[in-house]
């Protein structure tokens, strides 16, 4: 079961809505921006989650609350991704690639998680329901994302084109 949202660690009664599925015997999956270490880390103290994803939307610094469309506490993610490094749990790390990422973005982010076993990069798709502002903005399309995943896979191995879910890395 894939708990998403929004973000699902808002939620002050998480723990116990993952328990209740954990008691029926299933496996859980949190999607989560990385915002609630604080609450990562007891969902993950407890032994509720199987696997976290976790987007990135941008490099650490001012470019991740232009691209967030916020003000981010940048240490707190940076908290959610070493508890989820530390922590043994399968996860990963995923960006969606829209038109304020380019390639010099793309490195930044990959040296915040070269390490990681699986990071996605994900194609921006702008719809008006979506995202209104951003509709007809251009970003990196599939071919240029190809050519990027076969750059970065020498430094970040597990990056992958989202849809080539079958291939090693750098050969998406």
């Amino acid at each position: 079961v894939c708990i998403s949202g929004g973000e699902p660690t808002i939620h002050e009664d998480l723990a116990q809505l993952l328990r209740a599925i954990k008691s029926l015997g299933f496996a859980l999956k949190l999607d989560t921006n990385g915002t609630r270490p604080e609450r990562l880390s007891a969902l993950l103290d407890e032994g509720l989650l199987d696997y976290v994803a976790m987007d990135l939307k941008a490099p650490l610094d001012e470019r991740y609350h232009r691209v967030a469309g916020c003000k981010v506490d940048l240490a707190a993610i940076r908290q959610s991704m070493s508890l989820l490094r530390r922590w043994g749990l399968a996860y990963e790390f995923r960006t969606t690639v829209g038109p304020l990422l380019d390639e010099e973005a793309l490195k930044d982010i990959a040296r915040e998680i070269e390490e990681a076993e699986l990071w996605w990069l994900q194609p921006f798709v702008a719809t008006p329901e979506v995202a209104p502002a951003l509709a007809g903005a251009k970003a990196l399309d599939e071919a240029s994302l190809r050519a990027i995943v076969k750059r970065l896979a020498a430094t970040t191995p597990g990056v992958r084109l989202r849809g080539d879910e079958g291939a090693p890395a750098g050969q998406s």
